[in-house]
């Protein structure tokens, strides 16, 4: 389904309505699409000029069919003499040009040969649209045509922050394969619904990615604490925050360089992300597609989790496939970038009775000096971890295979474990990424 399309749009009081709907880069744009019966052929011989005697107004960028808006008799040869201000042009000499822009049908009307055939029939707000022509300058000949002002007749939903709602078995929310849409304070801007759930997933792919593209432009300008913007949009989050029935609500994800927001609502200015009570280091957090590993929830057919540590858990659900992998790929390519700008990190641990400081490093793996005397303990290569192990809490064990082909292990504990482990999962993740593995099957 391409960018524009024909759907059924319900307005927030129930009305139904067949639009054209565009998808801009700051918009949807839908333009209605009017039924009007009575359609007659009318000729028109081109007058010595080269005029057709009339004035149109209108076209499918406002909303409405090319109109009649004035017919000069003098120079008019209407062989039926039918012709009347306020027709709508359906064809000209058999090609249809009904939902066609305004210069798009004077240039037929202009050069379809000195007879012309057409093809019209009675607008029913005609009376509407021609009011306007009569507070503006007079109206001309074809090569002169009238317009209308470009906002006329539109309805346009802003796409900054706006959010999308699905049909999901199991509830009422909404009906099957119809979209909920949602602007950025909240307030219901419509329905589209769709003939099959595939139409519905393309076009709310194209318009997700619109959505996230402007909510990116508008954020350029906020507090990031590190970085460009890469991601910003929103997501479904399962919630026990009401008590123990969990229960799925909004949340606004936001992704920098280094860093992962996540937000009860989109940070609308500049000062907003720097007050988020939620934001992570990316490489200390884990992505889990649970799609791919069949680990779903419940009905929710296209979620992830984000886990940073051993109490913070998102479980996150996207309205898409598309969608979910996208977001998934994004994370982990970002991971991948922020190890290798800087390329090491360093956690305080503890081995027996000894203070320790482990570094994970691109170039050299693991490695354990001991704070004491800054002696070197012992290192390891990436390649060279066969397991990890953990308690739960802040005890850590790591087997390595020597070059002996011997496994040995080492135990220490860590006040921040699960960063270390899931920083760990980060190197293993990047250095995978220099022999364009996609390690999807990385466990924890």
């Amino acid at each position: 389904m391409a960018e524009e399309a024909t759907l059924s749009f319900k307005h927030p009081d129930g009305k139904l309505q067949t639009v054209q709907a565009h998808i801009s880069h700051n918009d949807l744009i839908l333009n209605k699409i009017f039924k009007v019966e009575g359609e007659r052929t009318v000729v028109i011989d081109r007058n010595p000029k080269g005029g057709l005697g009339i004035s149109v107004k209108g076209g499918a960028e406002h909303g409405i069919p090319v109109l009649i808006s004035r017919v000069f008799m003098e120079l008019t040869n209407d062989h039926t003499q039918t012709l009347q201000p306020g027709d709508a042009i359906i064809a000209v000499n058999g090609k249809r040009m009904d939902n066609l822009m305004h210069d798009e049908v004077v240039a037929e009307l202009r050069n379809c040969g000195p007879c012309v055939q057409l093809t019209v029939r009675p607008f029913e707000e005609a009376h509407q649209v021609l009011q306007l022509a009569g507070s503006s300058k007079a109206s001309e000949v074809i090569d002169g045509s009238d317009r209308l002002d470009a906002n006329e007749d539109l309805s346009r939903i802003p796409l900054e922050f706006s959010r999308l709602e699905f049909y999901y078995p199991g509830t009422s929310r909404l009906m099957m394969n119809e979209m909920k849409i949602l602007t950025s304070s909240e307030k219901l801007a419509g329905f589209i619904k769709f003939a099959s759930r595939a139409e519905l997933d393309t076009y709310a792919n194209q318009l997700t990615t619109n959505i996230i593209k402007s909510n990116i432009t508008t954020l350029r300008g906020s507090d990031v604490r590190n970085g460009t913007i890469h991601f910003a949009g929103w997501m479904e989050q399962l919630s026990s925050a009401g008590g123990s029935q969990l229960s799925w609500i909004p949340c606004f994800v936001v992704i920098s360089d280094e860093l992962v927001y996540v937000c009860s609502k989109p940070p609308k200015h500049q000062n907003d992300l720097s007050t988020c009570k939620n934001v992570h280091q990316l490489h200390e957090c884990l992505i889990r597609d649970h799609n791919l590993h069949n680990e779903l929830f419940d009905h929710r057919t296209f979620c992830c989790s984000l886990q940073c540590d051993s109490r913070t858990r998102y479980y996150l659900s996207l309205n898409t496939k598309d969608q979910l992998q996208s977001f998934t790929l994004k994370v982990r390519k970002l991971t991948t970038e922020a190890i290798f700008k800087f390329r090491k990190h360093s956690y305080d641990c503890k081995m027996e009775d000894e203070g320790g400081q482990l570094t994970l490093s691109v170039d050299a793996g693991f490695t354990m000096i001991r704070h004491q005397d800054k002696k070197m303990l012992w290192s390891f290569k990436f390649s060279q971890l066969a397991h990890s192990f953990d308690d739960g809490k802040n005890l850590i064990k790591l087997d390595f295979q020597q070059d002996d082909g011997k496994t040995v292990q080492k135990v220490f504990s860590c006040v921040q474990a699960y960063h270390l482990l899931y920083c760990i999962h980060s190197f293993l993740l990047a250095k995978l990424s220099i022999f364009g593995i996609n390690n999807d099957e990385m466990t924890e």
